[in-house]
């Protein structure tokens, strides 16, 4: 196993343990936000993804996913809702 997928692996397991989670939560057929639980505060994302059936290009939100639990696993700290806020 490579590196960055053992870094992945352990950084989402530990934000799961640490009961931070981070999913996708549909505004249409084709668009979605993502939101995260951080220890039961849910923080809604603004930001506006295009889901895999949709005709638009845009960031990819799964992508986003595992860049919120890397940042979250690499700064393993108390954060105020606005720093997770601006990480959505």
């Amino acid at each position: 196993m490579n590196e960055e997928v053992r870094h992945l692996e352990d950084a989402m397991s530990w934000c799961i343990k640490n009961k931070i989670v981070v999913y996708p939560i549909p505004i249409s057929n084709t668009e979605l936000k993502l939101d995260i639980d951080f220890k039961g505060k849910i923080i809604h994302g603004e930001k506006i993804y295009q889901s895999k059936g949709s005709k638009k290009v845009g960031e990819d939100w799964s992508n986003k996913i595992r860049e919120i639990y890397q940042y979250y696993y690499d700064n393993r700290e108390p954060l105020t809702s606005t720093t997770e806020k601006d990480n959505l």
